[in-house]
């Protein structure tokens, strides 16, 4: 026999078109032209043909998935010419790789400037090989110019290229001893190492500039920031794909304690159960999501209070959102989370579309041979 149960939830913590997160190659492409000055855009491909987008409309996921596994969460080196990037020695450091990975996101520099419109000269920074250095090229140099972090760790952000096994720096938010800056020739293609200290979003505004003349001679007018987003991990890449970028500046809005939509659920259970935090109607995104749901089985003359809810699994994540049942004979205190059992399970066949990244839970405990007059559970929400 079976009797429902009002369930409860205790949390620890209209939208334009959802950006996209390419798992591919893609180029923050460069260009300039004199009217119109510097644009910079998301170069990727479809079906052999060159697919331009504003960087509003896409973000760059990082997964959370150890290096050995095809993902980019390694572990950070030892040797003190790694510090710039801000990770102690051991501890995990996300990584989009200057070496691709199938299947993950894989961000470079490119523009396809016509010849002769920057002037060429030498440059003397000494980040650039001594091969570099010795030839006359027109030099593209980008600058960081502003950097957001949105998350709950150690959100240091760094950019390197390695020669030899030695890494030369080009951005470090841990280590101010040298500039941001970076240098490309025109009408080339780079790829180096993006290296993040934690999951969460990063909002990284970049700028660039050059010579019109030959010597260092007539600059080019003043670039505007162009802002690029990283989202490492799966809370920030659903926050990446649910609000603008704007509204990912503003944790009010964005933010895992936020509720945009003012249905009453935060943004982080929205993620935890399937919900889209911008719709304004409490009903999942698809069938076998939702909140949690409390019933009473009878098996061989004794009860169990069963709470059933899906959540998204661990994996190899480093730092999984939890899941943590509780039940109690009233509302307000009294909360129990010793002495449940909890199992998971597929989703069955016809919702196997969800087992890539859900599975179906059930948490549940023995309150004896007699019905209960009344009950409560909850889930907790851990981890992030």
């Amino acid at each position: 026999m079976k009797n429902t149960i009002v369930a409860t939830i205790m949390l620890a913590a209209t939208a334009d078109a959802s950006p996209r997160g390419p798992r591919e190659h893609v180029d923050l492409h460069w260009n300039y032209d004199e009217e119109d000055g510097w644009t910079c855009h998301a170069k990727t491909a479809v079906e052999g043909e060159d697919l331009f987008e504003e960087l509003g409309e896409v973000y760059l996921p990082i997964d959370d998935t150890p290096a050995e596994l095809s993902g980019q969460r390694y572990l950070q080196p030892s040797g003190e010419e790694f510090e710039f990037t801000g990770v102690p020695e051991g501890e995990p450091i996300w990584i989009a790789s200057q070496i691709q990975v199938p299947d993950q996101c894989w961000p470079g520099f490119s523009n396809d400037q016509a010849t002769g419109v920057f002037g060429s000269y030498q440059e003397t920074d000494v980040r650039l090989s001594e091969a570099d250095r010795s030839l006359t090229l027109s030099w593209i140099k980008l600058t960081l110019t502003n950097f957001a972090y949105y998350g709950s760790g150690n959100g240091a952000f760094s950019l390197w290229n390695e020669v030899s096994g030695t890494p030369i720096v080009w951005f470090s938010t841990h280590d101010q001893t040298q500039p941001d800056t970076y240098l490309f020739e025109a009408g080339s293609h780079k790829h180096l190492n993006w290296g993040f200290g934690a999951p969460g979003i990063y909002r990284i505004r970049l700028g660039a500039s050059a010579y019109l003349g030959p010597g260092k001679t007539h600059p080019t007018v003043a670039s505007d920031g162009f802002t690029v987003t990283f989202a490492v991990g799966p809370f920030a890449q659903w926050q990446a794909g649910n609000f603008t970028a704007a509204q990912l500046d503003d944790p009010a809005i964005s933010g895992p304690d936020a509720d945009p939509d003012h249905d009453g659920m935060k943004n982080l259970v929205e993620f935890a159960f399937g919900f889209n935090p911008q719709s304004g109607v409490a009903e999942p995104e698809a069938p076998g999501l939702g909140l949690p749901e409390l019933t009473v089985v009878e098996e061989a003359g004794m009860y169990f209070e069963t709470l059933t809810y899906p959540r998204r699994r661990v994996g190899e994540q480093n730092a999984p959102l939890l899941y943590q049942a509780m039940f109690s004979n009233r509302f307000s205190n009294g909360w129990q989370s010793e002495e449940i059992t909890t199992t998971a399970e597929d989703f069955p066949a016809e919702l196997d579309g969800l087992n890539a990244v859900w599975e179906k839970a059930s948490s549940r405990r023995n309150v004896g041979s007699v019905m209960p007059a009344r009950g409560f559970a909850r889930v907790g929400l851990l981890g992030l």
